[in-house]
């Protein structure tokens, strides 16, 4: 269940919403939990077997969790890991084996999450979560369980226990970001796409030459606009919702230029995705811009590279201030 389909907009927020404000503050932790849950199950209902590989991993974490000692347990950790890895690599590869396997929903995300969180308890920078409600809470989060973003599990565990009040003012200004996100889903991305889809069914070997430009230029715009429609829809949810602060590890890069270079420089446009950062360290805070793997920082050799193409326009990146907000988008 997407956020763009008629039964999450009709049925299921505007029900979990009213149920969210009207119940005493102290169960609103429980709701989300729950109404997450279901938010789940209505996504796999026909596949129900996904729930065991996400409620397994996340109570075989939330366990090693309190098990493990700071910088000593490293068996935990690499039983830890190695398992949710290793469960990720046999849904992923599982299709290429022949077994007719399919792919459970979200698994990816999740389990870099639970990765994240399983590292830092490591390395002391956050203790382990000893409420199963609270933990599971953070794993199950609707807004960001199907297409992320990827917490720091530092700030969501300092949320988780000490909830923000709701107000009147994040409710309006977070339904305004969602139909904005909404409309450019499915006003824009979903009718541009369509552009290219006509380019398949003609056939590729028969296309002019304008045409297939005309054809990824559509294809470009769709994923540019499917993403900056995802985040919108995620931050708008945040701020509707009471909820962890998850959109101030975040940007906004609907206020980028379009086409910007975002490609070239990901610690811009989701610069609370990466597990490894400079803040990232035991009793550290994250950063406003984390510094990403894989040599893509803004002095890495992947922008070196890239340095010779020019930005189309800005770049725009929320600032990491506190009470900014509770969701930022991720990348579907």
């Amino acid at each position: 269940m997407g956020f763009n389909t008629l039964a999450f907009v009709f049925a299921f927020l505007p029900l979990f919403l009213a149920a969210f404000y009207l119940v005493p503050a102290r169960w609103r932790a429980a709701l989300l939990c729950l109404g997450s849950l279901v938010f789940y199950v209505i996504g796999v209902w026909k596949r129900p077997w996904c729930l065991a590989p996400l409620l397994g991993l996340a109570a075989l974490v939330y366990f090693l969790g309190r098990g493990m000692q700071p910088r000593k347990s490293r068996g935990l950790l690499v039983l830890g890991l190695a398992a949710l890895f290793g469960c990720l690599f046999f849904f992923k590869y599982a299709g290429l084996l022949g077994l007719g396997v399919t792919l459970p929903l979200a698994i990816s995300f999740y389990s870099f999450q639970l990765a994240a969180y399983l590292i830092d308890v490591y390395r002391g920078r956050v203790t382990a979560e000893t409420k199963p409600l609270l933990f599971f809470t953070g794993v199950l989060l609707f807004p960001k369980l199907l297409s992320g973003p990827l917490m720091d599990p530092l700030s969501l565990q300092q949320q988780l226990s000490a909830p923000p009040r709701p107000g009147l003012e994040d409710f309006d200004s977070g339904l305004r970001d969602f139909v904005l996100g909404l409309s450019m889903k499915v006003l824009l991305a979903n009718q541009i796409g369509g552009l290219w889809r006509q380019v398949g069914n003609i056939g590729y070997e028969s296309v002019s030459t304008p045409l297939a430009w005309m054809g990824i230029a559509a294809y470009s715009l769709q994923l540019y606009l499917d993403f900056c429609g995802y985040s919108w829809m995620a931050l708008g949810l945040g701020r509707m919702l009471p909820a962890p602060e998850l959109r101030a590890s975040l940007c906004c890069p609907v206020h980028a230029g379009l086409l910007a270079p975002v490609a070239h420089q990901p610690q811009l446009l989701v610069p609370g995705l990466c597990i490894h950062s400079p803040g990232r360290q035991p009793g550290g805070q994250s950063p406003d811009v984390s510094e990403p793997v894989g040599g893509m920082g803004p002095d890495g050799p992947v922008a070196r590279q890239h340095s010779e193409f020019p930005a189309v326009g800005p770049v725009s990146v929320c600032p990491h201030r506190s009470g900014a907000g509770r969701l930022g988008p991720g990348a579907g």
